[in-house]
């Protein structure tokens, strides 16, 4: 059950992303994020992969979220994704 759970978690997050990365208002410096971060998403749903792309979405969370606190508002969302990527990854391996 938790590979399909992380698969549809990947695909959520590098839609989110793709929607971003396409978004004609946001600067190369935001689409160089979103593009990283749909990489990474890939990689988190590949076994082999998962542990360098769940730190790699972690990082790309942590400096969107310092971001989005400068930008004025609440890094909260960052956090849930953070925190959820977190605990697919650990649940698949206990």
């Amino acid at each position: 059950m938790t590979k399909w759970l992380i698969r549809l978690y990947a695909l959520s997050i590098a839609a989110m992303s793709l929607k971003t990365f396409l978004a004609p208002q946001h600067g190369w410096p935001i689409k160089l994020l979103a593009g990283t971060e749909i990489l990474m998403a890939i990689l988190f749903a590949l076994p082999k992969a998962r542990q360098v792309g769940l730190y790699g979405l972690l990082t790309i969370f942590g400096l969107a979220a310092v971001l989005e606190t400068l930008a004025g508002s609440g890094p909260f969302r960052f956090i849930v994704y953070g925190i959820a990527a977190w605990v697919l990854a650990k649940q698949e391996t206990a």
